[in-house]
């Protein structure tokens, strides 16, 4: 007796097979020998996350889209959700154009047996041959940097205290970049810059944009890009609208401001932060763009040295370099906040110490931007010594005395936070210090001519 090709058809297992943005698979329905409908699957921005599978998923029944979303398709809740209401969507079509009989041949169960078996073959035909390749090392390769803070195509994590600074930080680095001037960092070229704001009313951003295109002595008026989503809701349903608009005016530098306000779960969750990271990874991935994104200090830490990031560890796993932004007021000067930007790790490269930025304000509001020092600014200077272990304390103390000094007056200038046989081990065991000639002779940095 010959076989229904009917039968044969739908026992035949879906074939899955990747494409350039992911996976898909067709499955072609057969009425008496005939054909009389395509099921169309498609998977893309697949994310395997411990035992979830993120994607973003697409069906459609000759050409008609009867599924769109973003579930976890390893998950038998989600999949079935998503299996029953495609089966409707689809069920609603071949009423309306009079082909119902494709359901008794395609059920149900059929369309649920196919969508499990693309779920489960998704992420190994997708990953099959693409995982591992044979890589030359080149240690001459260089590590661009947008700025000193900002390795290029990468993520830098800035957070601090309430009123330090934050948000002028991130509207300073977009300025920058995106006019390719301005007094605080060289900017070899002009990199298009966007500002995503999750804090504030657009208006304060507005005026704030106004105010340092003046203090960059540049037309107050000058335009800057922003996406403003206070009050939107979770950060995930804007990504794709976010990414389309950096490919679509070639943006290449974003600051998210800030991480705290992207609504995308328990901010202590350590599967929160790392699904943080994997967005805004997803977003430079998909544009080649670089982010710098604001956070907050942890609470209770306001002025402490070891001030840490707001929320889970795996939100600090996904940043390039992270920054501690601190700030004061100059006591000769009230109207002047001094900002230090306390590098805390790089990937690759050692940490180094940026110059402190000065924000003069008045009546009106920021007036004037420079460079400032940390004699101008007593805490911030403490701040700085006090964060340092003993060598660096000792040659940062060496290099502002410019001569040099005993080891009983390192040891007063250092507040007695080491005793003194202390300091003249590290004295005798770094490269970094030369003592003068002579049983009482002074000791100094190595590069220093000193008898």
């Amino acid at each position: 007796m010959a076989t229904d090709p009917i039968e044969t058809e739908a026992k035949q297992v879906l074939k899955v097979q990747r494409n350039d943005y992911g996976v898909e698979a067709t499955r072609t329905v057969l009425y008496e020998g005939f054909e009389v409908g395509e099921v169309f699957f498609h998977a893309e921005k697949l994310a395997p996350r411990g035992r979830k599978l993120d994607s973003v998923l697409e069906i459609e029944f000759n050409g008609e889209n009867i599924f769109f979303h973003n579930p976890d398709i390893y998950s038998d809740n989600e999949r079935i959700r998503a299996g029953n209401s495609a089966h409707r969507a689809l069920s609603n079509i071949a009423r309306r154009d009079a082909i119902e009989h494709i359901l008794s041949v395609y059920s149900t169960d059929d369309f649920k047996l196919d969508l499990t078996t693309f779920a489960l073959r998704a992420w190994p035909v997708y990953t099959d041959g693409q995982i591992s390749e044979l890589v030359a090392g080149d240690p001459d390769i260089k590590i661009p940097m947008l700025l000193p803070f900002l390795v290029q195509g990468g993520t830098t994590i800035a957070y601090g205290s309430p009123k330090t600074g934050k948000s002028w930080l991130g509207l300073l680095c977009c300025l920058h970049l995106d006019s390719g001037a301005g007094p605080l960092w060289e900017v070899k070229e002009p990199v298009p810059s966007m500002y995503i704001n999750l804090e504030r009313d657009d208006r304060f951003l507005t005026r704030r944009t106004g105010l340092l295109n003046r203090a960059f002595d540049m037309n107050p008026k000058r335009p800057l890009r922003f996406i403003h989503l206070k009050g939107k809701g979770n950060f995930l349903a804007h990504v794709d609208s976010i990414a389309a608009d950096m490919k679509r005016f070639g943006i290449k530098f974003i600051v998210i401001d800030s991480i705290t306000k992207m609504q995308m779960g328990d901010f202590n969750d350590n599967r929160v932060g790392a699904e943080m990271g994997n967005t805004i990874d997803r977003l430079l991935k998909d544009t080649g763009a670089t982010c710098l994104a604001i956070g907050h200090s942890a609470k209770g830490q306001k002025g402490l040295t070891d001030e840490t990031l707001l929320g889970a560890q795996s939100q600090t796993a996904f940043a390039d370099v992270m920054v501690r932004i601190r700030s004061s007021r100059n006591p000769e000067n009230e109207n002047e906040l001094g900002v230090r930007l306390e590098m805390l790790s790089a990937n690759d490269t050692a940490p180094q110490e940026i110059p402190l930025t000065v924000l003069g304000f008045d009546r009106w509001g920021l007036s004037r931007i420079r460079k400032g020092s940390l004699r101008e600014f007593p805490e911030l200077r403490e701040d700085f010594v006090a964060s340092q272990d003993p060598v660096d304390r000792i040659a940062y103390t060496l290099d502002q005395e410019n001569e040099p000094m005993s080891v009983k007056d390192i040891t007063e200038a250092l507040d007695f936070d080491f005793q003194q046989g202390r300091i003249s081990r590290e004295l005798r065991d770094s490269d970094l210090f030369k003592k003068g000639e002579g049983k009482r002779g002074k000791w100094g940095m190595a590069s220093w001519n000193i008898r």
